[in-house]
């Protein structure tokens, strides 16, 4: 899946707020305990930890995701 944005501009979508995190699964095993996900699948939560966002495989849109973020908290 090649979204058009590099990883590092993915990254940078938190720039001026330190309560988002942007957070990669050390390992394979932490990815086979949550079912229903793949590397791809892209979670958003808010401070309390609850989802806000699913996307799973290719159902992503970058640009939605920077409309989200830039929403106030």
């Amino acid at each position: 899946m090649n979204s058009g944005f590099t990883i590092e501009t993915i990254k940078n979508l938190s720039n001026g707020h330190p309560e988002w995190k942007y957070a990669i699964p050390k390992d394979d095993s932490t990815l086979k305990i949550i079912s229903g996900l793949t590397r791809s699948t892209k979670i958003l939560v808010d401070l309390e930890n609850n989802v806000i966002g699913r996307y799973k495989m290719g159902f992503w849109d970058v640009n939605q995701w920077i409309e989200i973020l830039k929403e106030p908290v």
